[in-house]
């Protein structure tokens, strides 16, 4: 096949919409399997939210806090209480350890003296959690290494554990 030059642009063109059109569809796809994996394991953890411990409760907040998916970030907390704007900046987010504390004497101390402290709940647990933060721009809160008490509560016995508070250590 002998190609004229003048037919060159239109060549060009035509394999360049080509090639946009695949790259768009593979982002497309990428996003739509991100988003039904991401609620097949919010369903999942529906299904289980009853049976799950305080631990594993934070455990899936930090993951889903991480894949930045507001619907399974809004399970793991009281009253669904965040902010959608918290993911703006967030570049990654990574849990380190967790510690049960609720027999420490900060965990009385909180339970005695802060302002914000729930009043009424049927269990609480205090968890020390140690995280890596990376954000987009700075913040108020570092990049790197984190150190926060996460308040954990149980407002009736048929209830899920969801994450009440949480604050600096």
């Amino acid at each position: 096949m002998i190609i004229r030059a003048t037919s060159w642009p239109k060549q060009i063109i035509i394999v360049i919409l080509i090639i946009g059109v695949l790259i768009l569809g593979m982002i497309y796809y990428s996003r739509f399997r991100t988003e039904k994996r991401q609620e097949r394991e919010i369903e999942e953890y529906i299904q289980r939210m009853l049976n799950i411990s305080a631990e594993e409760v934070i455990e899936q907040h930090f993951k889903w806090k991480n894949d930045q998916n507001i619907r399974g970030l809004s399970l793991t907390m009281h009253k669904g209480g965040f902010h959608p704007n918290y993911f703006r900046n967030l570049r990654s987010i990574t849990l380190i350890s967790i510690s049960d504390i609720s027999d420490s004497d900060v965990a009385i101390g909180l339970q005695e003296n802060a302002s914000w402290f729930p009043s009424n709940y049927y269990d609480l647990k205090f968890f020390s959690v140690v995280f890596d933060l990376q954000r987009r721009n700075q913040h108020r809160i570092n990049d790197g290494t984190n150190y926060f008490i996460y308040v954990v509560i149980k407002e009736t016995p048929e209830s899920p554990w969801e994450i009440y508070h949480w604050v600096l250590d």
